[in-house]
């Protein structure tokens, strides 16, 4: 699979090229990308409203980014094994390409940046 989700095969051995869309790789076994979107999104409100009743929020410190690698591990780790960790390669869902991986780890000292 290639940083942004999809792959490249030649339609019917011709000349030319179709980009064929698949589904980020992940622990439900779905190809369909749009059956992943569908259980990605019935899984995370049903995760986000568990992490509002729980009171886990209120453990946390806001606007750091162990907070944020903590919430995105627990809203989205029953579907991906990247869920809550710095990503080292770029994905991408349809048109839509996340911010390049090299941009997604705050600089050091800054106040998202993770503690050692």
């Amino acid at each position: 699979m290639d940083d942004c989700a999809s792959k490249r095969m030649r339609a019917d051995g011709g000349d030319s090229e179709r980009t064929v869309i698949m589904a980020l790789e992940n622990k439900l076994g779905i190809t369909n990308s749009a059956e992943l979107a569908r259980e990605e999104e019935k899984i995370s409100k049903k995760k986000a409203l568990m992490l509002f009743e729980s009171g886990m929020l209120d453990e946390l410190e806001a606007g750091t980014f162990a907070a944020l690698a903590e919430i995105h591990k627990y809203l989205f780790s029953d579907i991906y094994d990247f869920a809550g960790k710095v990503r080292t390669m770029n994905l991408a869902k349809g048109n839509f390409r996340f911010a390049p991986f090299h941009t997604s780890r705050p600089p050091p000292g800054s106040c998202y940046a993770p503690k050692n």
